[in-house]
């Protein structure tokens, strides 16, 4: 049975966030709301308005920003979120519904596959995992193309879609479908892609790839298409899909490692790490450029009793606060100058200001 977070304990966990490094001349992060999804205390009764969607474990729906909730359901195989629009699908379907923050259908679309929003676009990967199809508002066909490998990784710009496959390379593909650059690393006894992503002018596009050893490359763009820039030996690899993040305005890409959140400049000549506590479960930037990670620590998905830490910084590694909270499904998203951090069962809002 899953265990539901006590208000009384997320509000302790961000009175901790508050006040646990000092904050001259900092963001100063103030607890707004508290939502317990098992029993929702305000509901939206308008369809129009601002909404932030969330998804913690199998939970997910939109809340307005003051903190009534407008939409909230379990996930069937999976969910496709947008900012204004969702698909809940199940495992195996002939047609994908779209439905929009109130959980009204807007369209439903002939398709076999599972469905991909990213960055204002939307995707279908094929059933087989090997295939992508990018669709248009009305749900047609943009592009397709079969990559011939299981994919195990993509990202997305406005221009240019990412692609990481378990054959080792990793693939950049035009708005209309054509291939610009395909690269394969060499030098490592097994070739997969585990994490890959893109810049969101299309200038750089990071990996990390193989096993023994396995590596982060940074590629930048020329001419040619793109040539590598930075190629690193990780020292402690990681044998599942890797967070991977560039964020706007932000000179660095942020990589998952056991423990720790690397970070390279695009410049190719910085690096370090941030140390956490535990395996990092998502990374959210905000505008202002903090960044907001969490990591779970003690217990996680696989006992009835978990925390995780949440860690702010300024890039590149400045640490302004880490808060402990108990949970097993974690959450955490930005939107303006507020926070939204999910654990099990609760949702909550931060605002952060500057003095």
């Amino acid at each position: 049975m899953k265990r539901s977070l006590a208000f009384g304990l997320l509000f302790t966990a961000a009175y901790i966030l508050i006040f646990s490094s000092p904050l001259k001349k900092e963001p100063i992060l103030t607890p707004v709301w508290v939502q317990n999804l098992s029993r929702p205390t305000k509901i939206a009764n308008s369809t129009n308005g601002n909404t932030v969607g969330f998804r913690i474990g199998d939970v997910f729906g939109y809340a307005t920003p003051d903190g009534a909730i407008k939409y909230l359901d379990t996930t069937q195989f999976n969910v496709a979120m947008a900012d204004k629009r969702f698909i809940n699908y199940s495992s195996v379907s002939k047609s994908l519904v779209e439905k929009n923050t109130a959980g009204r259908i807007t369209q439903t679309i002939d398709s076999r596959g599972y469905p991909i929003f990213m960055d204002g676009r939307s995707f279908v990967i094929n059933t087989d995992r090997t295939a992508l199809t990018e669709l248009d508002s009305e749900g047609s066909e943009v592009w397709s193309r079969d990559f011939g490998s299981l994919i195990t990784s993509m990202d997305v710009s406005s221009a240019l879609t990412v692609v990481g496959l378990l054959n080792g390379s990793v693939v950049v593909v035009t708005k209309d479908g054509r291939i610009e650059y395909r690269y394969t690393p060499g030098g490592s006894k097994v070739s997969v892609v585990y994490g890959c992503a893109i810049s969101s002018d299309g200038e750089y596009v990071a990996l990390v790839s193989g096993l023994d050893p396995q590596k982060f490359i940074l590629l930048a763009r020329d001419k040619n298409g793109y040539r590598p820039r930075m190629v690193v030996d990780l020292a402690v690899p990681v044998h599942h899909q890797v967070h991977l993040h560039f964020f706007p305005n932000n000179p660095y890409v942020y990589v998952e490692s056991p423990g720790a959140i690397n970070y390279f400049g695009t410049d190719g000549h910085i690096s370090g790490f941030i140390p956490v506590s535990g395996a990092v479960s998502t990374i959210s930037a905000a505008n202002d450029s903090l960044v907001f990670a969490v990591s779970k620590t003690a217990g996680g998905d696989t006992s009835n009793a978990g925390t995780a830490e949440l860690t702010v910084f300024a890039p590149p590694a400045r640490v302004i606060a880490r808060s402990v909270f108990n949970g097993r499904r974690f959450f955490v998203t930005t939107e303006g100058d507020s926070l939204f951090l999910g654990a099990d069962k609760n949702l909550m809002r931060i605002d952060y200001v500057r003095e």
